[in-house]
């Protein structure tokens, strides 16, 4: 009997420590692609070009908050967004050679940098979003004969363009700051310039699964609509 309870307790030891083993490797994977993708942009050189761009801003009277890295290097750390590839079947064209990312910049104005910041943020954000769901509500619009929609879920054409307005801005979750630099106005204002650079293959999979939540039947029609914008407007 005590053999049986020393066999039963070694075993759940081992499941125990298997598991952490497990858990152990799983969290140095993500360490490790984490510190990739830092090691990857340290390894960012600013050029001649880059350079030359962060001059001019300086000139201007644009600086960088303390801590952050300087303009030249956020001029190629944008760059060096702008020229990642996309490698994703959802948005996969012939040439293979489709941007990941697809960026925005803002500038805004307030009393203090943070309140500058987020504005500036918010403004970006709301930019792109306009832009995308102005796109696809013109694809929509061009094949809306063979969109079939239910009136109980959606009313007509324009509550349909409204949802499509609300999903692609919800939609754009995790962007990316790439740049921010400020400057002091006259009045002793903040006035702060951001760039955000946002994952397609993450806004992608927002939107199909609101898209699902939203149109029930109709989302693969529409989301069909969505990635041939994407296709036709945001490949270069």
């Amino acid at each position: 009997m005590k053999k049986l309870v020393y066999l039963l307790v070694v075993a759940v030891i081992s499941a125990f420590t298997v598991q952490s083993f497990a858990q152990s490797a799983i969290d140095l994977a993500k360490k490790r692609n984490k510190l990739s993708k830092v090691l990857k942009e340290n390894e960012i050189k600013p050029n001649k070009d880059e350079k030359k761009l962060a001059k001019k801003y300086e000139r201007e009277g644009w600086t960088v908050p303390v801590g952050e890295k300087s303009i030249a290097y956020q001029i190629a750390m944008s760059n060096y967004y702008a020229d990642q590839e996309m490698v994703d079947e959802e948005l996969e064209g012939e040439d293979n050679n489709i941007p990941r990312y697809i960026s925005s910049s803002s500038t805004a104005k307030a009393g203090t940098y943070n309140m500058a910041n987020t504005a500036a943020r918010t403004t970006a954000q709301a930019t792109i979003a306009s832009l995308i769901s102005t796109d696809i509500i013109s694809t929509l619009t061009d094949t809306n004969g063979n969109v079939q929609t239910n009136a109980n879920q959606v009313e007509s054409l324009d509550e349909m363009i409204q949802e499509l307005k609300s999903i692609t801005n919800q939609s754009l979750t995790g962007g990316v700051q790439v740049g921010a630099m400020y400057r002091m106005d006259e009045n002793g204002n903040y006035e702060v310039q951001i760039r955000l650079a946002y994952d397609k293959k993450i806004l992608m999979a927002n939107m199909k699964k609101k898209l699902a939540k939203e149109f029930g039947e109709e989302a693969d029609e529409l989301f069909d609509i969505v990635r041939e914008t994407m296709r036709k407007n945001y490949n270069q």
